[in-house]
């Protein structure tokens, strides 16, 4: 390669077909950029996956397939996939303006009930149309939810970051990200059979990391603020986290059901998606 995928200068042309405008990031292996189709003249967002190993590349690969199958107006679309430099795997996104829940959550610290319902409300709508068809995210974060706006000027939600999704009618392939792939504010997303049984998630793990996040818009922090992916790891195991309520005002109600979320075991959480939506309207 003339340069590394997650150092693509403005200018560089992917794969023949788009050129780069700007780098957003790099985290969990994948280098992230804005760029534009050189025909249709379409903005996207670019992720690129910089990890050569071929586990990488197919699990990279069937996260692309099975975000492909979606229709959602809460999921990111994709628009494309190809290989830039012969080498590296790329999907071609729909560009979202607005801001990440992270960037959300750190200008305006703890939300309130009414907005943090709302955000659930469309992250949950979400998540039942993903489940129904097999499909965990497993890697939920304020950092995978983009908050945005629609064409009638509508605050709305798009949840992103397909890359680590399984397809629960496929074997399981080793599928958990290790902690040195992602970054501390993702890593605090995992749920602790992520960690201690990574191959036997289902979709109550996504319920846990909709949790978290919605714990951190609560509180305007993570219920586990470790500064280290050792010290988190052993938290999310073993540590039950502060009441919401101890750290912000929390209604009961919004606090028992996040609470409910964060279980520690799997079948003390809610059963599914529509339930935990159902809950958190209630709670409000």
């Amino acid at each position: 390669m003339q340069q590394p995928p997650h150092r693509l200068q403005p200018g560089t042309i992917v794969d023949g077909r788009y050129r780069i405008s700007t780098r957003e990031g790099y985290a969990g292996g994948v280098a992230s950029y804005t760029a534009t189709h050189l025909v249709v003249g379409r903005n996207v967002h670019l992720d690129i996956l910089t990890r050569s190993e071929d586990k990488a590349k197919r699990r990279f690969r069937r996260g692309g397939r099975l975000l492909g199958l979606m229709n959602h107006p809460h999921v990111v679309m994709l628009y494309d996939m190809g290989v830039h430099d012969g080498e590296a795997p790329y999907m071609a996104l729909q560009y979202l303006e607005g801001q990440t829940l992270q960037q959300r959550s750190e200008q305006n610290g703890p939300l309130a009930a009414s907005d943090v319902c709302r955000i659930a409300d469309q992250l949950l709508g979400a998540l039942c149309y993903v489940h129904e068809r097999r499909i965990i995210h497993r890697s939920i974060s304020t950092t995978k939810v983009h908050i945005g706006a629609d064409w009638e000027g509508r605050e709305q939600i798009t949840l992103t970051g397909f890359t680590m999704s399984r397809d629960l009618g496929a074997p399981p392939s080793s599928s958990f990200s290790t902690p040195d792939q992602g970054t501390l504010s993702d890593f605090a997303h995992v749920a602790p059979e992520q960690i201690l049984a990574p191959d036997d998630v289902d979709h109550r793990t996504d319920l846990y990391a909709v949790g978290v996040t919605l714990y951190q818009l609560l509180t305007g922090t993570s219920p586990f603020p470790e500064t280290s992916i050792a010290e988190l790891g052993e938290s999310i195991i073993h540590r039950t986290p502060t009441l919401p309520s101890d750290l912000a005002v929390v209604m009961p109600a919004m606090e028992d059901v996040v609470m409910q979320a964060l279980a520690k075991d799997p079948a003390q959480r809610f059963g599914d998606a529509r339930a935990f939506r159902h809950a958190i309207t209630q709670a409000v």
